[in-house]
């Protein structure tokens, strides 16, 4: 998947399932969004989400409903929710980021198909 950077316009290559996350460009070393563009083709992405979709699942009722127990489950975590947001904690009591959270998710096939199907479920 190609993205474009929001300051130089280089083309940053990517899994689409990056969509979301910021970088720092490696050419002009500015930090930038991975987003569409209005117009941009995406690929099948067969089970896989981006981060904006995973976060939105996690942050949207009633997304988080369906699939809170998938993300608590796969990630040996528990889900708390307040006024600053939302925090995935281990069992030893850290934070998990929710960028780490969706890599991991992305690179087991079980959590990454359970996810998806249950954001279809919510989406259709």
């Amino acid at each position: 998947m190609r993205f474009l950077c929001d300051h130089c316009d280089q083309k940053l290559h990517s899994g689409h399932y990056w969509g979301g996350i910021s970088i720092t460009c490696p050419n002009c070393g500015k930090s930038t969004g991975l987003s569409y563009r209005e117009g941009q083709s995406i690929p099948n992405t067969e089970y896989s989400l981006s981060f904006n979709d995973f976060k939105q699942l996690l942050t949207s009722e009633p997304y988080s409903t369906a699939i809170d127990s998938i993300v608590e489950k796969s990630l040996n975590c528990s889900i708390k929710r307040t006024e600053a947001g939302i925090k995935l904690v281990a069992e030893d009591g850290s934070l998990i980021p929710l960028q780490v959270a969706h890599f991991e998710i992305q690179f087991n096939i079980n959590s990454q198909r359970d996810i998806y199907n249950a954001a279809m479920t919510q989406w259709h």
